[in-house]
């Protein structure tokens, strides 16, 4: 009986360290202070990305996709949002060119366009915001917010240290990757 206590208590004890590790960069309503007075700002799509303003960062391990941080794109609004332009490279070639903003405070973020086969951008539809930090099935999304641009739930201190982190966790690109 006694073996099955322990057995018992390990297995609660395991769990709940996993839903902790899991709740780590998880929303916390509890956490804002007053988010109801919070505004996004006007946001326009930025120039299309070119390959020679790429970064590439590992987008985790279980993806076999590249991705790539267009540098000249990148900004950091009064919202707190962090906006960039974001190309995903899948094995086969195909491309994903996104104009995306993260909002590290709640964890979310948002789609704001498209990229074209020619070069331009489509302004996304009903662009709504949704949960980063727990999507796995776009790791390539939570290892950027988590990694990159987002510090305990805020973003970087300043537009500089944002562009400092990418660039030391990221490698420039040579060889036209897109």
């Amino acid at each position: 009986m006694k073996t099955i206590q322990h057995a018992t208590v390990f297995a609660m004890l395991t769990l709940a360290g996993v839903a902790h590790a899991q709740r780590t960069y998880d929303f916390d309503p509890d956490e804002l202070e007053d988010d109801t007075k919070w505004k996004e700002v006007a946001t326009k799509l930025p120039p299309y990305p070119k390959p020679e303003n790429a970064r590439e960062y590992d987008p985790g391990p279980t993806s076999d996709n590249r991705a790539f941080i267009d540098m000249v794109s990148l900004g950091q609004g009064k919202d707190g949002v962090v906006r960039l332009a974001l190309v995903v490279k899948s094995p086969q070639g195909a491309l994903n060119v996104t104009f995306e903003g993260f909002r590290c405070r709640t964890g979310e973020r948002k789609t704001y366009g498209y990229g074209r086969k020619d070069g331009t951008w489509s302004q996304a539809r009903n662009a709504q915001w949704v949960k980063t930090f727990s999507n796995s099935a776009q790791p390539h999304y939570t290892v950027l917010a988590r990694d990159y641009l987002c510090v305990n739930k805020d973003t970087a201190v300043s537009f500089n240290d944002l562009v400092s982190r990418i660039n030391r966790g990221s490698k420039a690109v040579s060889d036209a990757p897109f």
